[in-house]
């Protein structure tokens, strides 16, 4: 049985400094940060390993990531999940 790290990772964009669009065609949303300050490892909707610097196509001018448009064989997110990080307790 392959393991997560044989996967593909599941490939995360943030949209114009709001909710992050999964890979596998959901909508996560951080009260602060993106995935790696806040310690997010795997997507909770498909279990592979996130990688949020992945899928970030350039504007034409350079001005940084291009948010991705809606594609046909993804369904559309019926929500947008929110995290808030526990603290560590020291």
């Amino acid at each position: 049985m392959p393991t997560s790290a044989h996967l593909p990772p599941c490939e995360w964009t943030q949209i114009d400094d709001g909710p992050w669009e999964t890979g596998c065609g959901h909508l996560f949303e951080f009260n602060e940060g993106g995935p790696t300050e806040n310690g997010a490892t795997f997507c909770p909707y498909c279990g592979k390993r996130i990688d949020a610097t992945a899928g970030q196509p350039q504007s034409e001018g350079g001005e940084g990531p291009v948010a991705p448009g809606p594609t046909p064989d993804t369904p559309p997110s019926p929500a947008v999940a929110h995290y808030t990080p526990t603290p560590k307790e020291t």
